[in-house]
């Protein structure tokens, strides 16, 4: 046997020692850790002088037994370290935390979550981590089940762009958590600004913890993804003074592309804002919301969106892309996965959103790559919104306070924040150094996940779902310009005159939800070209007029009216 093959042994039971012991230490156990550092650097040291020793000799034999003996000593020191550091746990009241995500499970998860609920305790943190993951396909409707039953659990996503997280509130699903964030999360508290808390609050109350992974300011609405390689073949640069540029550009670029299926639009779900289009035929600042019902202007007047110039405008414009060929046909039908598939899979052409995996879409285009460009630089920027995705705690939870105690760890510092989030150091993921995010404000940090035979991400927890602008970190092939614009603070941008402010349905809520499903079928047709804006109005605005839009408008202006009194809005 050769000397490398006796230090893969060895190697091997170091990384046994460094799992186990990563494990079983927490933030705290400095004094634990320098001691197993020292033990494993000792046994490292005595295991490779026998294995020079029985290598320089020839003898297999007394090679092999010195590299098995040298493991085995290893593997003790780290199962001592581990028990010892875990000891405390067994006198904790160890409490369950049960967070359910859309989704599926990922390889190493369940190793994972292990290695967070082992760390918690070792911290004196008595909870156990339980991620509980739920197709997309069933995600809403599992999710009403289990609060209208009362299934116990912990927490949950909430996404606003799909159900905002006051029409939880509305219906008594979550909990207020002012007295288990004060008692509890003082990390919870510190890393998310207090001007995103403002928007977590209903009547006085918080209800939800912000999401704080990407800036929602302002700072570059006028922002869409384009395909850079075919952009560079025109004459066009990156900035776009009208929306007519844009278009021309987009057919220019169409043209050139040489494949058997032309590249098109492609936009995730209808319920999108396709901000940047609103950007660039704003007639004053105004605030749209992600049900395509409501428009403030900052004159403080609440609008039916499908009433204002600026919708009416939204429509021709995606009416002349349709016309022109440059829109998916079912985009209105598309699965969720059908859509990703357009988005990441190479055949879009432009997207209403940021893209990722850069070096996969040139892989699967033959060298092709991606940019963000900005629509209308010089409009007016208004800050709309500050929270886009958050985590609540359900009426039905059985263990409330350990939903904040676990976030209260997750955002005590950079190292626990790495475990959740990326997973074991070494195993799941590796250091990718730091790149500046663009404006040359600060460095955010890289990380370059394992993958397996299949090209699957061993582990990484999803950023937007519980991620904070303070540790993230971001795959070494996210373009720079996804990591500048979602981190611009938008210093420039206008605060909206309905910024933190929370429309309460419950007084019209038969109508409310009348126009909710009324949206797929009249609004969105219009909005994204397919059906003509001035032939169609009359007649879908008479649907949305016996729906209840008119007493709904009414409820949100009253309601607003009495916000704005009482802010300094």
């Amino acid at each position: 046997m050769k000397k490398q093959r006796i230090l893969t042994l060895v190697l091997s039971a170091l990384f046994i020692f460094a799992v186990l012991v990563g494990c079983g230490q927490g933030t705290n156990q400095a004094t634990t850790e320098a001691a197993t550092t020292a033990a494993a650097a000792t046994t490292a040291a005595a295991a490779e002088a026998e294995a020079d020793e029985a290598a320089e000799g020839e003898e297999e034999e007394q090679a092999t037994t010195a590299a098995a003996a040298a493991a085995t000593t290893a593997a003790a020191v780290a199962t001592t370290a581990a028990s010892t550091a875990g000891a405390a746990a067994d006198t904790m009241d160890v409490k369950q935390m049960r967070y359910l995500v859309p989704g599926n499970l990922q390889p190493d998860t369940e190793v994972v979550a292990r290695a967070v609920s082992e760390a918690m305790q070792a911290d004196g943190v008595p909870v156990e981590f339980e991620p509980v993951y739920i197709g997309w396909d069933v995600w809403e409707q599992k999710i009403n089940t289990m609060l209208s039953t009362g299934e116990s659990f912990e927490m949950f996503h909430i996404m606003d762009d799909l159900i905002p997280f006051a029409s939880y509130v509305n219906r008594d699903a979550l909990s207020p958590i002012d007295v288990w964030l004060n008692e509890f999360g003082p990390n919870v508290i510190n890393m998310i600004p207090d001007w995103v808390w403002g928007d977590a609050m209903v009547g006085g109350e918080t209800y939800i913890i912000p999401a704080y992974w990407v800036s929602l300011t302002g700072g570059t609405p006028g922002a869409t993804t384009i395909r850079k390689d075919l952009r560079e073949q025109t004459s066009y640069g990156t900035v776009f003074d009208s929306l007519d540029d844009f278009f021309d550009c987009m057919v220019e670029m169409q043209n050139l592309y040489e494949g058997a299926e032309k590249l098109k639009f492609a936009v995730q779900t209808p319920s999108y804002t396709n901000t940047f289009i609103y950007h660039a035929v704003a007639t004053q600042p105004f605030t749209t919301w992600y049900d395509d019902l409501f428009m403030i202007t900052n004159d403080g007047v609440v609008h039916f969106l499908m009433d204002t110039p600026e919708f009416k405008a939204h429509a021709d414009f995606m009416a002349r892309c349709v016309e022109a060929g440059l829109v998916h046909d079912d985009l209105l039908s598309a699965t969720v996965e059908q859509a990703t598939s357009y988005t990441y899979g190479g055949t879009s052409l432009w997207g209403n959103s940021y893209f990722a995996l850069d070096d996969v879409i040139a892989e699967r285009t033959g060298g092709g790559s991606l940019e963000t460009v900005i629509v209308a630089p010089n409009a007016v920027k208004v800050r709309n919104a500050t929270v886009k995705n958050s985590n609540g705690i359900p009426w039905c939870a059985e263990n409330p306070e350990a939903a904040i105690q676990f976030l209260n760890w997750i955002y005590a510092n950079q190292a626990n924040f790495d475990l959740f989030m990326y997973g074991i150091e070494g195993v799941h993921w590796e250091d990718g150094g730091v790149v500046t995010d663009g404006a040359g404000r600060t460095d955010r940090g890289l990380v370059r996940s394992t993958r397996d035979e299949n090209d699957n991400v061993l582990y990484a927890f999803a950023d937007w779902q519980i991620g904070n602008l303070n540790y993230q970190r971001y795959g070494v092939d996210t373009h720079p310009e996804i990591i500048r614009t979602r981190t611009d603070p938008g210093l420039d941008a206008i605060d909206s005159v309905a910024l933190g402010f929370i429309f309460d349905s419950s007084p019209v809520q038969n109508e409310y939800q009348q126009c909710v499903a009324e949206v797929n079928a009249t609004i969105w047709p219009i909005k994204w070209g397919y059906v003509d804006y001035d032939e169609n109005y009359d007649t879908y605005r008479s649907k949305m007029t016996a729906a209840g839009i008119d007493r709904v408008i009414a409820e949100y202006q009253r309601q607003l009216d009495e916000f704005r009194a009482t802010s300094d809005r």
